[in-house]
């Protein structure tokens, strides 16, 4: 099409100037035929993602921080860079962001500027979405990652851009790059959507949340001269809102009608909702509430390992929280949550809440044949001690190491500390810790006063089928939920039902493309790797089925193909054939898939997800019911809420400083004579009846 433009002559003759020129003359045809058409013009990119232009629902720039992949084929065996780390990465927040900005005249004009501050990636993409529809431009996709998002005009004559990037010391979003005009011609035209009406009007609902839809409708008519609807009106509100974070008030309010849809759907979905008196005592406070669907729960009990990983997560909103979550792996290793709780503050009484619950929604007498997996913080491990005794705990190896740089902040054992905490076997782990021993004694000592047997690997019971040592699967899943967390309290679990109930639509349909596999992909991959390790052991000799091995560090290993074990023991531990067993059934001619455990096969996991999990509703088909009004609980100023506590153990007394002995509003720490101690330790001690006297004269630290 183009030739016939130019015509069919030789361009052999052509120099420079005319090549320069047609390119030129190109170049402004296609952008022409781009801003005159009706599509949205998205450049492709390696590492971003690309969607078309939604008009009115979905969100134009997509929340592309791989939450789908971090749940899917998670093993062990991906920590390893994570675990030389030595450390799980939680950030700290900074609460006084910017967020959106508007010029304070009578144009409202949006600002958006270099150094401007966002809650996180996902505020900053609405945004730069809020700014696009202001200004009237399209955007075009050039990177968007969970760390930086290059977003530029779609236009070809026009260098417009804007570079945001993840600081360093949180989750927070800055705009690092953005150009100050535009080049191109901007068409400002009004489009009856409840997007574009919430993006333009934003700076209303953001000076006066009131704001009465009549007043936003009569501005539409003064303006573009446009009667629009005023459900659609009512629709851009609600929107607004929701990117204003003003709507948590609202969530509060809708809890009980929450419960009561889950409910609905499911008759034996578990949803606990807990809330104290006002001092009025005319209206109720949020306290706590614990969700559990049916569908996880019983999956978990009878298709997948008995390991639960447990963690608390700060949720910086306007109404500050901790999400207390559990989770757990099938048998493709897809991390499968389990059950949510939110309560104010992560304590001992919380961790004994969800616990007490998530224990009744498992039916276990007392925890047995569960292993729970936590950081040990807060208060969790007496929880379960107390709520779970016969669970056997266990402890991430990831909060060993962070206590340890605490007391030796530049240990020489790091790399012999992950390499015992690994260990398979109680030869290997006392050939690690003898190896600690000389390098340095006093982390040896210190190493042997935790409960190493909470986070050594080899005394992992060998019927889990499991060698998790760290808690990350639970920051998977964090990154997964965490473009919920800005929504209000029941959006945020409405949101979080949705997305389990499509990873299980998704992962039913993936179980039947899978038909001509015996195990699960994961596991395949796992074998497929020790299969090229096994090509370096050699065969000492064999009686039968079972042989005696060496491996490349002149180690040997006996392996019984019939009982399914080995000496390394990690067989016994993960339920898959170690390189050992693999180069032994190698020897033998015996397909290596057939000595898996049952737990890893195709038809378990096809079990798992047959059943489906139900959909909640859009939150408009929501049945009304006549309740009690819940009010969200105090908003807590950020200056007194300690939003690291659950990483930062150590406060430094001031000299205002005085004994108290109860419990502080951030529920954070507790000063004894000028010595803190966690909150949780604290109100443990009381429910052992400790009289405060005593307390007085511990020297806590």
């Amino acid at each position: 099409d183009l030739m016939d433009t130019f015509g069919q002559n030789d361009v052999s003759d052509a120099d420079d100037d005319d090549v320069i020129n047609n390119l030129h003359t190109c170049i402004n045809l296609i952008a022409s035929a781009i801003d005159e058409g009706t599509g949205q013009w998205v450049r492709e990119h390696n590492k971003g993602a690309t969607q078309s232009y939604s008009d009115d629902e979905e969100d134009f720039i997509p929340d592309n921080n791989h939450s789908v992949t971090h749940l899917e084929g998670y093993c062990s065996d991906t920590d390893a860079t994570v675990l030389y780390i030595g450390t799980i990465p939680r950030c700290r927040e900074i609460h006084h962001t910017t967020g959106f900005l508007f010029e304070d005249n009578v144009h409202h004009k949006m600002i958006m500027r270099q150094g401007q501050l966002f809650r996180d990636e996902f505020q900053f993409r609405r945004a730069v979405e809020v700014f696009s529809l202001r200004e009237g431009f399209k955007l075009c996709i050039i990177e968007n990652g969970p760390d930086l998002i290059h977003l530029e005009c779609s236009s070809l004559r026009c260098d417009w851009k804007i570079v945001g990037a993840k600081i360093s010391t949180g989750n927070s979003f800055i705009v690092k790059d953005i150009s100050l005009t535009h080049a191109c011609h901007i068409k400002r035209a009004f489009k009856c959507t409840s997007k574009w009406i919430a993006a333009n009007y934003l700076h209303l609902w953001k000076q006066n949340p009131e704001t009465a839809s009549v007043e936003v409708k009569q501005q539409i008519i003064q303006t573009f001269g446009v009667v629009c609807p005023e459900w659609k009106i009512f629709k851009a509100e609600k929107r607004a809102q929701q990117l204003l974070g003003k709507d948590h008030v609202q969530g509060y309010t809708r809890l009980t009608q929450l419960k009561t849809e889950i409910e609905r759907i499911n008759s034996h979905n578990i949803v606990v909702l807990e809330t104290k008196d006002e001092d009025s005592g005319c209206s109720k406070i949020f306290h706590r509430m614990f969700v559990c669907f049916h569908e996880p729960a019983f999956t978990f009990k009878m298709n997948c390992r008995n390991f639960i990983a447990v963690d608390g997560w700060v949720i910086n909103s306007v109404h500050k929280s901790v999400m207390l979550v559990a989770a757990a792996l099938d048998g493709n290793n897809d991390i499968l949550p389990i059950a949510l709780a939110e309560v104010e503050i992560e304590d001992f009484t919380s961790w004994y809440f969800f616990l007490n619950n998530l224990n009744r929604a498992l039916r276990r007498e007392n925890g047995e044949g569960l292993c729970i997996i936590t950081d040990g913080d807060n208060g969790v491990l007496e929880a379960i001690e107390d709520c779970i005794p016969l669970a056997h705990c266990r402890q991430c190896c990831c909060s060993i190491y962070n206590q340890m740089l605490v007391q030796f902040p530049d240990p020489p054992v790091k790399d012999l500390f992950w390499a015992a905490c690994r260990s398979t076997s109680e030869v290997q782990f006392t050939r690690y810790i003898k190896m600690i021993q000389s390098s340095s004694i006093e982390c040896h000592q210190w190493l042997f006063q935790t409960q190493w047997k909470k986070w050594a690997l080899h005394c992992m019971p060998v019927w889990v089928k499991c060698t998790n040592v760290t808690i990350m699967l639970t920051v998977y899943l964090r990154n997964s939920f965490a473009k919920f967390f800005s929504l209000s309290i029941a959006d945020r679990f409405a949101a979080i039902s949705s997305f389990i109930a499509d990873t299980y639509e998704r992962r039913r349909l993936s179980g039947w493309n899978w038909l001509r596999n015996k195990i699960t992909p994961s596991v395949q991959q796992q074998i497929r790797n020790r299969v090229i390790q096994g090509q370096q052991i050699r065969i000492l000799y064999s009686t039968g089925r079972q042989m005696k091995v060496e491996d490349t560090d002149s180690m040997t290993y006996e392996v019984d193909i019939t009982s399914m074990t080995c000496t390394c023991r990690l067989w016994q531990l993960s339920g898959i054939p170690c390189s050992h067993a693999c180069r032994c059934l190698e020897e033998l001619g015996e397909n290596i898939e057939d000595n898996v455990h049952q737990l890893f096969s195709m038809d378990q996991y096809r079990t798992t997800y047959a059943s489906g999990m139900d959909k909640l509703p859009e939150r408009s088909k929501w049945q009304l019911k006549l309740c009690d009004e819940i009010l969200p609980p105090s908003a807590l100023d950020n200056t007194s809420f300690i939003a690291d506590d659950l990483y930062d153990q150590t406060l430094v007394p001031t000299q205002n400083d005085t004994k108290e002995t109860h419990v502080e509003a951030s529920g954070a720490k507790v000063s004894v004579d000028n010595k803190f101690v966690s909150s949780s330790i604290y109100v443990y001690l009381q429910y052992a009846n400790i009289s405060n006297s005593y307390l007085e004269h511990l020297h806590l630290s």
